[in-house]
């Protein structure tokens, strides 16, 4: 998926350099280009750009005035010809402050400092997802050969390692891995889960039947092992 940029310049010419320089870098699309701020904002409303380059003096209302009128506006990098106003960009937490004539080079520099707030940001958005997640919408992430596949934790029945494999069960499916028993038994360790078996671990609310030798998930028998015996009877008799 591209970025979505916006240019907004009164100066046909300065907005045709900066088109020219975002068309030589790979994953940027210009979604817009506007000569005023009054156009500018129907555009942010129809194409919701991930970043606008942003001239500070244009006719009617200025590109600082205009920023300080959006709520929740995308990153931007302002351009200008005078070096005044970057306290003012900097005090609404523009990303950089670009001089004309704009340098690819320096351009470039810019475009770096996009990408990591923006990467930033979305790191953020994913932790505070992941956080506001309940307990029983909990995920793992599993590596199965050259992909990482994202497994409902409320959704395994068990866990069984085979050699050098590990194969975790779901209600619908098997996901196989190189990853070991024991990462999962202490990723799971929170989660109800209860090694049977140095082969076997397993989800106790998943549990259909049991006896001194075996328990039954969704009619599969798996051993438990000796050594384990003790501790699993009293963990599932409990």
């Amino acid at each position: 998926m591209d970025f979505k940029c916006l240019l907004v310049d009164d100066e046909p010419l300065a907005s045709s350099v900066l088109q020219n320089y975002l068309n030589r870098i790979p994953g940027f699309e210009v979604v817009g280009i506007c000569d005023s701020a009054g156009k500018a904002l129907q555009c942010i409303s129809a194409h919701k750009p991930d970043l606008i380059f942003l001239d500070v003096q244009m006719p009617g209302i200025s590109g600082i005035d205009f920023l300080r009128t959006l709520r929740n506006p995308p990153l931007v990098i302002m351009v200008t010809s005078h070096r005044d106003y970057a306290v003012d960009g900097f005090e609404l937490n523009v990303l950089d402050y670009l001089i004309k004539p704009v340098l690819f080079e320096r351009f470039f520099q810019a475009i770096g400092k996009f990408y990591e707030v923006y990467n930033k940001r979305n790191a953020e958005v994913e932790m505070q997802t992941a956080l506001q997640e309940p307990a029983d919408e909990a995920f793992i992430y599993i590596k199965e050969n050259k992909r990482t596949v994202k497994i409902s934790i409320k959704e395994i029945l068990f866990i069984e390692a085979v050699r050098d494999y590990v194969t975790i069960q779901t209600i619908d499916k098997k996901v196989i891995t190189k990853q070991l028993i024991s990462y999962f038994e202490s990723e799971l360790e929170n989660h109800g889960f209860l090694r049977i078996h140095r082969s076997y671990l397993v989800a106790k609310n998943k549990i259909n039947a049991f006896s001194n030798n075996s328990i039954e998930i969704n009619k599969k028998e798996l051993p438990i092992g000796r050594s384990y015996k003790m501790a699993v009877l009293k963990e599932i008799e409990n």
